[in-house]
Formats: structure tokens, C-alpha cells, sequence
């Protein structure tokens, strides 16, 4: 269907939502496919899609292209599994901002997680003075250990 100015406004309303929910169920798809399939079709739907519709769905496609970095990503988050991994790593404690750099995210995203890591009883700060140290507990070694195992055989 060829659009004119003569064409109802409600009409053209019509189409974009179609446009939308065809892409929308495009998209929903795309996460079945292996990620090179998804680039190529990422790309062939961007030239289909005018421009200005293009904006909408460029976040999804950054989630789609990025989703499967690497395999360790499909199993786990990224950041929570690294950062059990390098308390295991280093046997004595840690402060809370070195985590943070090595496992390369924002010292208040670490703290969130760590607190998250406490509830479930797999990390323990201990306080001296003003610092936090972060140590593991038993379950939270025996849990790291698998994850770094699982982390080997897939690389």
C-alpha cells in the first residue's frame, strides 16, 4: 500500500501499528536464532523500517546483539558469577571497591549485589573500623568453585 497525503490519518495510525507489532513479533523470534542469523536479520529489518521508526527499536536491537557475548552469559550473570569467582580466588578478604574494578562495574552496582550474595548466605562482611571486608563462607566457596568450573569448560 502506497501512503499519499490524501491518505486518512487514522489509516497511516493503522499501518505503524502494524509495522510495530510485526516487528515486535520479528524481534520475539530473533532470540531463537544463533547470533550471526540475528545480525544479518537485525540489519535486513532496519532497512525495511523507515528511519524515524528505527529510534524505537534500537534498544532492543543492543539487547539482541549483545545478549550472547559468550557462552558463560547464557547460564549465568555475568557480574555476580565473576565476582564469586575472584573472592575464591584470592583467599584472603577483599574491600568492596577492588571487587568492583576487577570485575569491572560501578562500586554501587557491586554493593547491590553483594548484598544480594549475604541474603543468600554465600559472602560475609566483616567490619574493621570503617571498612567492609568481604570474605566467602563455605557454601559461597563450594558455589564459586562450581561456577569456575562451568566457566572453564566453556572457554
Amino acid at each position: 500500500m502506497k501512503l499519499s497525503v490524501t491518505t486518512p490519518r487514522y489509516l497511516f495510525r493503522s499501518v505503524n501499528l502494524i509495522c510495530y507489532s510485526l516487528v515486535n513479533h520479528l524481534v520475539r523470534k530473533l532470540y531463537k536464532l544463533k547470533y550471526e542469523l540475528r545480525y544479518i536479520a537485525l540489519r535486513y529489518i532496519f532497512q525495511v523500517i523507515p528511519s524515524e521508526k528505527t529510534k524505537y527499536f534500537f534498544s532492543i536491537s543492543l539487547k539482541i546483539k549483545y545478549k550472547m557475548k559468550d557462552n558463560f552469559d547464557i547460564f549465568f550473570r555475568r557480574k555476580p558469577a565473576l565476582m564469586l569467582v575472584a573472592l575464591k580466588k584470592m583467599s584472603k578478604a577483599r574491600y568492596g571497591s577492588l571487587l568492583a574494578k576487577e570485575v569491572d562495574c560501578t562500586y554501587s552496582h557491586a554493593v547491590k549485589i553483594l548484598q544480594t550474595l549475604e541474603e543468600l548466605k554465600l559472602v560475609d562482611f566483616e567490619k574493621k573500623g570503617r571498612i567492609k571486608l568481604i570474605k566467602l563462607t563455605k557454601k559461597g566457596e563450594e558455589v564459586a568453585e562450581d561456577i569456575d568450573s562451568i566457566r572453564r569448560r566453556l572457554m
